[in-house]
C-alpha cells in the first residue's frame, strides 16, 4: 500500500473529522455531494447527503468513476438534474463551492465544472483561457465574470473554489465574490474579476443543472471532484467559506511546509528547472501530496502542482524574518519550515550581524518544526562560511524544534557558479533534508 493512503495517510472516516457537525448554513444546501459516499466505476447517480438534497444523474453512458482520490471525470463524463429541482431559479442569494483537481492534460478554454442551468440563466464555474491563463471564469445569468490574474486556477492539485452571489450587492464585485483556497491556507484568496452586468437575481430555470458541463455548450473538463456544494438563499462569508473548505479538505492531516530563504531555496542553478532541493524532495517522496508546500510565491512551472514557497533571491536573514511573518499573516501558516539562508549576509560583509539575525528568526518560528540547512560553501570558499554556520548552529541549539543538516558538505564540483549549487548539489541538499523530513510526513 502506498504511504499516501496507508497508515501515514490523512483521511479519516468522518466528515471533516466531526461526523456530528454540518456545513455552514446547511438549511440552504440544495446539493452537498461527497465523493466518499460513492464507490465503483461508472457511477450512475450522485445523491446529496443532506435531507431533501437533489440527486445528479449521469447522462447516458458518460459516467465518472469513484476512487479513493475523488470522483474521476475523464473529459466526457457529466451529470445533470432539472435546474428547477436544484432550486437556484430566481434566487437572489446563492453559493457554489467545491474541492476540485483540474487535470492539465486535455483541459481547454471554457471547460465547465458546474452550471446551475443553461448558459444565459445559470450560476456557473468554468475556465478562462485554458492552461495558458488558468483563470476562473464565472457566469451569472449570462454575464461573464473573468478572473484578471493568470494562475488563479491550480492544475493537477486540489483547490477549493467558492462563488458567493448576492443580488443585493451595490456593485458587480459585491454581487459575485469568488475566493479560492489551497490546503494549509488560512486566509482565502479573493479573486479580482472583470465583467459588468451581474443581475439582481438568477434567471428562471429553463434547462438542466450539470456537473462537468455548461448545458448547450458541452464544455466538459477532465477533473477530480472531492466535495461539491450548491446553496440557494445563502451567500457564504469568508469565514463560512473557510469553515466549509476545512470541513471537506481532501488533504486533511497533511503537513503544511514553508520553504524560506534566498536564491538557494529558489533553486537558482538547477539546470532541470525543478526548484532545486524542493523539487528533489517531492521526487524522493514519490508523491506531490505527501505534504503541501505553502507560501505567497510560485516558481519554475507556474502551474506545476505543489510549488509554493517564501524564498526571495538576494535576501538576507533579517529579510527572511520579515518574509516569514508576512507569509503567516497572509494565511500561509506551516507546521514544518525548511530554511537555508546567510550567503547574502556573508557577501555583504555582515557576518557579525548573523548571531542576532538567526536568533530573531528562529525565535519567530515559535516552536514550529524546522529543518535548517547550513550555508553551502562558495567557490572559492572563505572562513566566513564556517563562521556563519557556527553562528547558525549556536542559535538553533536554543530551540529543540530546530534540526540543522549539512548536505554532505558540497564540493566545488557541486556548484553551478560561485555560490549556487548545481543539480547534483541540490540532490545532496535534498538527501540531507529528507532524512529529517521523511519521518515527519
Amino acid at each position: 500500500m502506498s504511504r499516501r493512503f496507508g497508515t501515514r495517510g490523512r483521511r479519516g472516516g468522518s466528515w471533516g473529522g466531526d461526523a456530528q457537525s454540518l456545513p455552514p448554513q446547511s438549511a440552504s444546501l440544495r446539493f452537498w455531494g461527497d465523493s466518499r459516499d460513492l464507490s465503483g466505476v461508472d457511477v450512475a447517480t450522485w445523491t446529496g447527503r443532506y435531507p431533501g438534497n437533489v440527486a445528479f444523474t449521469a447522462i447516458g453512458g458518460e459516467r465518472a468513476d469513484a476512487s479513493s482520490t475523488g470522483l474521476v471525470f475523464n473529459g466526457s463524463d457529466r451529470y445533470n438534474v432539472s435546474a428547477a429541482t436544484l432550486g437556484l431559479s430566481g434566487a437572489t442569494r446563492a453559493t457554489f463551492a467545491c474541492w476540485v483537481k483540474l487535470v492539465s492534460s486535455g483541459f481547454s478554454a471554457n471547460d465547465c465544472v458546474f452550471s446551475s442551468d443553461a448558459f444565459g440563466n445559470s450560476l456557473a464555474a468554468a475556465n478562462f483561457g485554458g492552461t495558458a491563463n488558468a483563470r476562473w471564469n464565472w457566469y451569472v445569468g449570462g454575464t461573464s465574470r473573468n478572473g484578471t490574474v493568470d494562475g488563479s486556477q491550480v492544475f493537477d492539485a486540489w483547490q477549493f473554489v467558492c462563488g458567493s452571489y448576492d443580488g443585493a450587492g451595490a456593485t458587480d464585485d459585491l454581487k459575485l465574490q469568488v475566493r479560492t483556497l489551497e490546503h494549509g491556507q488560512t486566509v482565502p484568496t479573493a479573486l479580482t474579476m472583470t465583467g459588468a452586468g451581474v443581475p439582481t437575481s438568477i434567471p428562471a430555470a429553463a434547462a438542466s443543472a450539470a456537473i462537468g458541463d455548461l448545458p448547450a455548450f458541452n464544455r466538459i473538463p477532465p477533473m477530480r471532484v472531492w466535495a461539491m456544494y450548491a446553496y440557494a438563499g445563502a451567500a457564504l462569508s469568508d469565514a463560512e467559506m473557510l469553515q466549509l473548505a476545512r470541513y471537506s479538505d481532501p488533504l486533511a492531516g497533511t503537513p503544511g511546509v514553508l520553504a524560506l530563504g534566498d536564491s538557494i531555496v529558489l533553486g537558482v542553478g538547477d539546470a532541470a528547472n525543478n526548484g532545486g532541493f524542493r523539487g528533489d524532495l517531492l521526487g524522493l517522496a514519490g508523491s506531490n501530496e505527501l505534504w503541501w508546500n505553502l507560501g505567497p510565491s510560485k516558481d519554475y512551472a507556474a502551474n506545476a502542482p505543489n510549488n509554493r514557497h517564501a524564498a526571495v533571491g538576494g535576501s538576507k536573514v533579517d529579510a527572511h524574518l520579515t518574509t516569514f511573518n508576512a507569509a503567516v499573516a497572509a494565511g500561509w501558516d506551516p507546521s514544518i519550515i525548511l530554511y537555508c539562508g546567510g550567503r547574502n549576509d556573508i557577501s555583504a560583509g555582515e557576518v557579525a550581524q548573523l548571531p542576532t539575525r538567526y536568533a530573531a528568526l528562529f525565535a519567530a518560528f515559535a516552536g514550529r518544526r524546522a529543518i535548517v540547512h547550513v550555508v553551502p560553501p562558495s567557490n572559492p570558499d572563505t572562513a566566513d562560511t564556517a563562521t556563519a554556520n557556527g553562528y547558525l548552529a549556536t542559535a538553533a541549539a536554543a530551540y529543540p524544534n530546530i534540526t540543522v543538516v549539512n548536505g554532505n558538505v558540497l564540493s566545488p564540483g557541486d556548484l553551478f557558479d560561485s555560490v549556487h549549487p548545481n543539480a547534483g548539489g541540490y540532490d545532496k541538499m535534498a538527501a540531507a533534508i529528507w532524512t529529517i523530513l521523511d519521518p515527519l510526513v
